[in-house]
């Protein structure tokens, strides 16, 4: 690659901007994200100072002002196609349009009537690129104006056809999987190799809080989860505080993607830090599993269901109880609802089959 014109992005997981002392959340990493030439992130926040409060478990919301943070590092697209954009309705959502706007930060994933693209583009050395994001849970709200994407197959081969000869290069940003586990399903795999067929670069996901494989695919590369980057894993329930910065360098159009893996962790202020020579370690080695198995696809549909089920199952047996005590009777009918879901039922049969293969090893 001709250095002159490579373009370094740097993408990194879920940020709250919530730390414990109102304390930089980037102070510690600040020197590594200021190599980017296009600095990447999953804005999982409302930044407002007000909005109404949707019924929810977990709420997150900060102050405008803490804008800050994400300029003062660098950080030029934000994905807000997520799970929290919305966690104080329009006038939050709105708010949080505003102060990235006025901040020069462009966003993926949703918009309003003031910003309807749902879709980012910038040029950088010559170079033009465009964000796609998406989210499973995208919403419409037709009567404020203002949506998130939807994780859509079709659709989002429909918008990477339409923009794919607007630019050199498309990165899609996913919203996705089930959190807490380190294994996206074979589903997931087939849907993140289909879009870059179709045309994308680079597949960026995120949602699961952890770690998951980085796939070399054709040309492009699909980061299948880049884990928590600044969030508090008491908050999302991880039980690990190490995840990565994913590097990708950008040459000319066509040209394959090169990338590199930076691994940081969470402190217990919620400050991010490179991590260590053992930590470093520890992630590279994680992520050389896991992509080993993707690539290998080796985990069947029915084995997947079987490694998320106590985990996603457990996530809503936490989470419901608070939600009817706080909400009410609407809330009881929502967990009765969700506990007849087809994923619970998946779920619930993977548990059977695993628990009768033990019982078949200790007869054997």
């Amino acid at each position: 690659m001709d250095k002159d014109r490579t373009v370094r992005l740097l993408a990194v997981g879920d940020i709250s901007l919530q730390t414990r002392g109102d304390r930089d959340p980037f102070a510690c990493i600040k020197q590594k994200l200021e190599e980017a030439d296009i600095l990447f992130g999953n804005l999982e926040t409302v930044l407002s100072h007000g909005g109404e409060e949707s019924e929810k478990t977990v709420l997150l919301r900060n102050p405008p002002e803490r804008i800050k943070y994400l300029s003062g590092v660098g950080f030029n697209v934000v994905n807000i196609a997520n799970n929290h954009i919305l966690d104080f309705g329009p006038g939050g959502f709105n708010d949080t349009l505003d102060v990235l706007s006025r901040a020069d930060i462009r966003f993926t994933g949703g918009g309003n009537r003031s910003f309807p693209e749902g879709y980012a583009a910038l040029e950088i050395k010559g170079q033009k690129f465009v964000f796609l994001g998406y989210c499973m849970s995208g919403r419409k709200l037709a009567g404020e104006g203002i949506f998130t994407n939807r994780l859509d197959e079709e659709k989002v081969v429909a918008d990477i056809g339409r923009l794919r000869g607007e630019c050199d290069h498309l990165i899609v940003s996913l919203h996705w999987g089930i959190e807490n586990v380190f294994h996206p399903s074979p589903s997931q795999a087939r849907k993140a190799r289909r879009f870059i067929d179709e045309g994308a670069d680079v597949i960026i996901g995120h949602h699961p809080h952890v770690p998951q494989a980085v796939e070399r695919y054709n040309k492009g590369v699909i980061v299948y989860s880049l884990g928590n980057f600044q969030f508090d894993r008491t908050v999302s329930r991880t039980d690990t505080d190490k995840s990565f910065i994913f590097e990708a360098f950008f040459g000319k159009k066509g040209e394959a993607v090169e990338h590199e893996i930076h691994p940081v962790q969470v402190d217990d202020s919620c400050s991010v830090h490179p991590c260590d020579a053992r930590g470093s370690k520890e992630v590279r080695d994680l992520i050389d599993e896991l992509s080993r198995s993707v690539v290998s696809g080796e985990m069947t549909k029915g084995e997947w269901y079987e490694d998320i089920a106590e985990t996603y199952l457990l996530s809503g047996f936490r989470g419901f109880p608070y939600r009817i005590r706080k909400y009410g009777f609407r809330h009881l009918l929502q967990f009765f609802g969700w506990l007849a879901q087809p994923l619970c039922i998946k779920c619930y049969l993977g548990l059977i089959r695993k628990k009768l293969r033990k019982i078949g090893q200790r007869s054997s």
